[in-house]
C-alpha cells in the first residue's frame, strides 16, 4: 500500500520523464499543509486571503482555473474536495468562490471579505447601515441634549 508521500510524489511531474515541463505547469492546486493532495477550498482560502491583501496577482488564475474545473468539477455537478472525489455542497461553494473571486466569465462580481456575491454584499451593508444610522442620529441627538 502506497503512503500518502507515495502517492503525491506519483502525481508530481517528474521533469526526466520526458513530460512536458510547461504542460504541466498549466495546473495547479492549492493544499493547506505540504503533506496534504490539492484541495478545491484551498482554492478559494488562498486566492481569497490574497486578494483581500491586494496580492491576487500572485494565483496564476489560469493554471487555479483549470485545476478546479479540469480536476475536482465532476460529471453528476458540483465540485470535489480533491481530484477523483465525490461532490459535495461546502466544496461546491467554496470552488464558485474561488472561480468568482478570479473573475471566471458567467459568475457575478464577488465580494471576498463576506465570501458572497458583491450585490448580496451591497445589500447586507446596505441593510446594517439602515439599522445602525436611526441609533447614531438618536445617540447624537442626546449627546446634544445634554447642557451639563
Amino acid at each position: 500500500m502506497a503512503t500518502k508521500n507515495e502517492t503525491i510524489d506519483h502525481q508530481l511531474p517528474n521533469p526526466s520523464s520526458g513530460a512536458n515541463l510547461e504542460e504541466s505547469q498549466l495546473l495547479a492546486g492549492f493544499n493547506g499543509r505540504l503533506n496534504k493532495l490539492p484541495d478545491t477550498c484551498y482554492t478559494w482560502w488562498n486566492s481569497g486571503a490574497l486578494s483581500l491583501l491586494g496580492e491576487d496577482n500572485l494565483v496564476s488564475r489560469g493554471p487555479a482555473r483549470r485545476f478546479i474545473l479540469e480536476k475536482t468539477q465532476h460529471l453528476i455537478g458540483g465540485f470535489a474536495k480533491y481530484a477523483g472525489g465525490p461532490p459535495d455542497v461546502y466544496h461546491g461553494y467554496m470552488g464558485l468562490a474561488a472561480l468568482a473571486n478570479m473573475g471566471e466569465p458567467g459568475l457575478a462580481k464577488f465580494d471576498p471579505r463576506l465570501c458572497i456575491s458583491a450585490d448580496a454584499a451591497a445589500r447586507i451593508f446596505n441593510a446594517r447601515n439602515a439599522l445602525l444610522n436611526p441609533a447614531k442620529r438618536k445617540a447624537s441627538s442626546e449627546d446634544g441634549d445634554d447642557d451639563d
